[in-house]
């Protein structure tokens, strides 16, 4: 992502590798009016804390135990 000169250009390249429950859970917000946009799609920093938030491992332990 640092190829990109803004974060628009950052959020897009990401969301576009983005599948099945997470890329569905992001399309809404991004069919909305410019005045409706989410807080996330205004800073790259927001976006990527909100994927993590929503789609990162809830028990990374046990995650990286079982994918022994």
């Amino acid at each position: 992502p640092d190829d990109f000169t803004s974060d628009l250009n950052k959020m897009l390249y990401v969301l576009s590798y983005l599948w099945g429950p997470a890329a569905k859970s992001f399309e809404p917000d991004l069919m909305k009016p410019q005045n409706l946009l989410p807080l996330w799609t205004t800073s790259f920093l927001t976006f990527t804390e909100e994927l993590i938030a929503h789609f990162s491992p809830v028990d990374l332990c046990g995650d990286s135990e079982h994918g022994l």
